[in-house]
This record gives C-alpha cells, structure tokens and sequence, in this order.
C-alpha cells in the first residue's frame, strides 16, 4: 500500500491552516480564485476568436469558390467560353461557373440601400458554391428577372418572397428627360440565410444572362468560378491555371481574397493570448507572495522539520507543492467555468444585452448572427499547462528561500 510521502502531508496541513494564522489562506485563496478568473478568461476568449476563425472559414468556403479567375487590366472577361475551355487542360479542377458582379441600389416600399448585385448560372453555380442550401424560403433557381435575397435584407425592408423590388444601376439611359439610372424591376424568388450578416445583408443574387442584357455587355463577365477536387489542391491548381491562361488572367484562392481579415484575425489571437498570459503571471505574483509570508510565518516550523532530519530538498519540495496545488485547482476550476461558458456563450449575451440594454455581439460588426465558439483540447491543454507551470515557477523563489534557512536560527525565530 502507498502512502503520501511526509512532503505532500505538511503541504496539505499547511494549505488547510485553521489556526490564528488566517491571512495566509486567506491570500492564498485570493491567488487560486485568480488564477481561476485569468485562465477561464483565456478559455473563453480563445474559444470565441478560434470559433469566429474557424466559422469565418467555413461559411467563406461555402459562400464562396475555391478559385477565382479575373482579367487584372480589363473591365472583365470578353470570351468567358474561351478560358473555360482551356480551364480543361488543368488537372483536378472539377466545376467552373462564369458571374457578374457590381454594385447597384435596390428601392423597395420601405426604402433604399446599396447592395452587391452578382449575376450567376444557377445549375453552374450550384456546383461551385453552396448557395443552393442556404435558401430557406423559397426556391434557389432564378430566371428571367427573378432575385435571391439575404435574410438580412428582407428583415431589414420586410421583404417576402413574391414581392417586387427595383434594382437601379449606376449605368446610365437616355431619354427625353435627359440620363437617367437604368432600372429594373424584379420579383423575389427566394430569400437565403448563410449565417454571414456581410453576405446576408448585401447581396442579391439574379441570373447571369438577365443582368447581362440590363447591362448590354454580351457575354462579358467579372470573372469565372473554379471548384477543384480537394481544397487542399487550390494553391497548386491557382499556379497550374496561371501557366495555361497567362495574362492578363489573374487566379487567387479565396484565402488570397481574404488574407487580411484572416491575417487580422490571427495578430489578434496572439495579442490577446500574451494579454492574457500576463494576466496570469500577475495572479502568480500573488502565489510567490503567499509562499514568502508563508515563509516568514513558518520559519520556526522549518527549523523544527530540518532539525528532525529533514533535507533542504525536502523543504524545497514542500512550498514547490503549495504553488502547484494552488495553480492545479485555480486552473481545472478556470477551464470548468471557461467552457460552461463557452457552451451557453449566446444565452449569457442575450441575458447580458437584456439586462444592461446593449447588443454584446453586433451583427453589422462582427459578421455572426450568433457567437461562434469553439476550443479544442490541444488549446485548452496548453492553456492548463501554462497556467500549472507558470504557478509552480512563482513557488520557487519563496520554496528556495525555505530551503537554505539554517535549523538553529530557525528555531530561535520569534
């Protein structure tokens, strides 16, 4: 049968102390409860940011093609069928799909905004995107002068499907009041909900051929749509691509088109991780405090200890101990709290945004229609770690300190 060495019983008894020394565990139950509060801050502030990241991704993913292809000198793409044809030539690209896109100003009873207009091939683009599974309302395949909006959008002018809305360009018509904008009305097919506010709120979706003849351009296009076989391909097909089309064809992945947003997000991450890794450092400053009045107050038991045979390693051992049990607890009681937290993330903002009369996560800001949080085990073992370590390390100063008294002047320590 094993029996706790003597170094882990005085560690215990001393963590317990119920006599007339109470400002001791006193402060040591302030460390814990800071070292608790700093890594169930880090818990959930990891999880929400990698949760944004990864959510962010997805929904890019899904709203968007692996690879697009536009002209980097011309307004667009003259002979679309041209370049898909010799698309063919390059392995593993599986669907292409040609759009349209500019800016236009939708009028509806309620009102006016400007929004992304994107003309689209639904058969071709239901292979590309998957802009097909996020209509909810109605149906996905337009025609003739038929639009998809977003969720957002409708909310925002109580738009239905069925309703007949005006999209104006910034082209021009003459007439014989002068130029006016060209105008267009159309009727809602369906309305989408990606979950993306930046999507939902300001695009509008109508077939490639209809907003062509608005535009009287031909078969021009902004640019072609490409899905390969594996996402993970897309940098090799991108180069792949480039070598067959040459110039003035430009090829970017959709992580190229979005680097800066990703590249914003990963410097705030890492910010926010050294933030709040200081956070826990000065909650370990409290820990080697404790131990040093620990230190002063037990002196006379130490003398007592090493006069009875113990070594100044054992000694060491015993407030090395106290700081890891103080970062243990103060850690596993953080990473409980941070991930209950985690789990009800939506429920504790609405209770949040009710009782103090504010929206703790905007949507027209931070892209979400709810608050994406995600953390893996690796993350929050790594945060456990570091909070563990960085307890045991502010112990030995004051365990050190411990070690080298000497039994005589120890025991004649008042």
């Amino acid at each position: 049968m094993l029996y706790p060495s003597y170094e882990l019983l005085i560690t215990l008894r001393y963590l317990n102390s119920k006599r007339r020394e109470k400002f001791v565990p006193f402060i040591t139950m302030c460390s814990l409860i800071g070292i608790a509060i700093s890594v169930m801050t880090l818990i959930v502030v990891i999880g929400v940011m990698a949760g944004f990241e990864r959510d962010l991704k997805s929904k890019m993913i899904s709203m968007n093609a692996h690879i697009t292809i536009e002209n980097q000198v011309g307004q667009g793409i003259d002979n679309p069928q041209q370049a898909i044809q010799a698309l063919a030539k390059v392995a593993h690209i599986e669907y292409t799909a040609p759009f349209l896109m500019g800016e236009a100003l939708i009028r509806t009873r309620a009102g006016g905004r400007g929004v992304v207009l994107k003309g689209i091939n639904p058969e071709q683009e239901n292979y590309v995107s998957e802009l097909a599974k996020y209509v909810s309302i109605g149906e996905y395949r337009v025609t003739g002068k038929e639009v998809l909006v977003g969720s957002e959008l409708a909310r925002y002018f109580s738009i239905t499907v069925g309703d007949v809305i005006v999209l104006n360009l910034p082209t021009r018509s003459a007439t014989s009041f002068g130029m006016i904008p060209r105008e267009l009305k159309c009727r809602v097919k369906g309305i989408f909900v990606s979950g993306l506010y930046e999507f939902d709120m300001n695009f509008v979706y109508m077939p490639l051929d209809t907003y062509q003849q608005f535009l009287g351009v031909g078969e021009m296009v902004s640019g072609i749509n490409v899905r390969v076989d594996n996402f993970d391909r897309s940098f090799t097909v991108k180069r792949d691509i480039m070598n067959v089309l040459g110039f003035p064809y430009l090829a970017r992945t959709w992580l190229e088109r979005n680097q800066n947003l990703f590249r914003a997000i990963h410097t705030e991450k890492v910010v926010m991780f050294i933030i709040l890794v200081i956070a826990i450092v000065i909650a370990a400053f409290n820990i080697s405090s404790t131990l040093v009045m620990t230190v002063m107050e037990k002196t006379r038991d130490i003398g007592v200890i090493k006069s009875l045979g113990a070594t100044s390693g054992s000694i060491m051992k015993i407030f090395l101990y106290q700081g890891l049990f103080v970062g243990v607890i103060g850690t596993i009681s953080g990473v409980l709290i941070g991930r209950l937290i985690i789990s009800r993330i939506d429920t504790i903002a609405d209770l949040v945004s009710r009782l103090f009369g504010f929206e703790v996560f905007p949507k027209d800001i931070y892209l979400f229609d709810k608050i994406p949080a995600y953390i893996s085990g690796f993350d929050t073992a790594i945060i456990a770690c570091a909070a563990v370590l960085v307890s045991v390390a502010a112990a030995v100063y004051p365990a050190w300190k411990a070690s080298i008294l000497k039994p005589v002047e120890a025991l004649r320590y008042e």
